[in-house]
């Protein structure tokens, strides 16, 4: 052990895996894999849930929390306060998934203790924490509490520019970009083995063979631009009359994305398998992983599919230019354009050879320039710097 104690807050956690969850994750077993004793605290979403568990070997500690709105977030708020509050002695850094309401709560407890907190700024756009700060109820309040931690990381520059704006002050802002374990590459056969297994647990697939496959990986809502990418389907359809595109994962569109399905005549195209806790099958027996959000930071979803060795075609925004480098390791096309997107993803489905080499790319590109290694250790110079200075300024 290195004698660093690290508390790792999150409102959502496993079995609640969602890519940012899964980055949590990621980090948590890389600090514990160094020596760092490390704790995540979450909420505690259903009664049945045990209180404590491990996941491997880490401490698990789900607060109570409610599904009513006002009702669940102040007794989350109050919980996790009360555990900050009793745990003071044990802890020597708190990190924070999100500028919200939990970090308002972590805050309150840790800066009157003087216990370095990072928060972790996830996302920029409509669904970042600037934009939920502006239009949340006391979002103000939260945004003046949160200005006030030791440190606010941002996975992409798109991030940084957005906190900027908002006035969060440059020396406290850090640029630690995501990253995502590389898996081993998959030969023709394991992704051909791939595809069956795939096939036999979602029940869906119907041509889990040599027909084309798309895959969108990431939460089915508003900004990941869904509909766009549904629309450009069609067409693509039309070229590859076999081709299967999976939307996997949930959220609040899934209606609406299902009707869309029917109103196109995409049924028996378009799947909505759900959520995977790990989709690096998923990613290696695709043909293609399209990205088409309007908005985005830093995707992890993106990341992993790079890692996986997927050819790519996502949107020229600032998140995915980060991670695409054009006609070298994917497409990028503009927003909302549906037929530059259906024209780039039928150029990968049209030609192996282009397809191949990008995802080759891609991959030795995440493994150079964002492995969870590199990610972890950036952070754990972070926490260490934050616990010295405490230290220093203790001694």
């Amino acid at each position: 052990m290195n004698g660093l104690r690290v508390v790792l807050v999150t409102q959502r956690f496993w079995p609640l895996a969602g890519r940012e969850e899964k980055l949590l994750q990621w980090l948590a077993e890389g600090l514990d894999a160094r020596g760092v004793q490390t704790t995540i605290v979450t909420s505690q979403w259903q009664s049945s849930w045990p209180e404590k568990y491990c996941l491997g070997n880490l401490p698990v500690v789900r607060l109570p929390q409610s599904e009513l709105p006002v009702w669940g977030v102040l007794r989350h708020m109050a919980a996790l306060s009360g555990w900050i509050n009793d745990h003071l002695a044990e802890i020597d850094v708190v990190c924070v998934s999100g500028l919200d309401y939990t970090s308002f709560a972590a805050l309150g407890s840790t800066l009157g203790a003087g216990l370095p907190t990072v928060l972790r700024a996830e996302r920029n756009g409509p669904r970042g924490a600037c934009r939920w700060q502006d239009q949340a109820t006391f979002g103000w309040a939260v945004r003046s509490r949160c200005q006030s931690a030791e440190m606010i990381v941002a996975p992409c520059q798109a991030v940084v520019d957005e906190l900027l704006t908002a006035g969060y002050a440059r020396e406290k802002i850090r640029l630690l970009p995501n990253g995502v374990p590389i898996p081993q590459a998959a030969d023709a056969d394991a992704i051909s083995e791939m595809r069956l297994t795939l096939a036999e647990i979602s029940g869906i697939c119907t041509s889990p063979g040599p027909a084309p496959l798309g895959v969108f990986v990431g939460k089915l809502e508003n900004g990941q631009g869904l509909f766009d990418l549904l629309h450009a389907w069609a067409t693509v359809v039309r070229h590859f009359p076999a081709a299967q595109l999976w939307l996997a994962g949930e959220g609040k569109q899934r209606p609406e994305l299902e009707a869309v399905v029917e109103a196109l005549g995409l049924a028996g195209k378009v799947f909505l398998p759900g959520v995977f806790d790990d989709a690096t099958d998923l990613i290696a027996a695709a043909d293609v992983v399209v990205h088409p959000a309007h908005h985005e930071g830093g995707s992890l979803a993106l990341l992993e599919a790079l890692a996986g060795g997927a050819a790519c075609v996502a949107t020229d925004v600032p998140g995915n230019r980060a991670a695409i480098r054009h006609e070298e390791n994917g497409l990028l096309v503009p927003r909302g354009d549906v037929g530059a997107l259906s024209r780039a993803i039928c150029r990968i489905l049209g030609d192996r050879p282009l397809a191949s080499a990008m995802g080759l790319a891609g991959r030795g590109r995440a493994a150079r320039e964002f492995p969870s290694e590199t990610m972890i250790d950036a952070h754990l110079s972070l926490f260490h710097e934050l616990a010295a200075s405490r230290r220093a300024g203790a001694a």
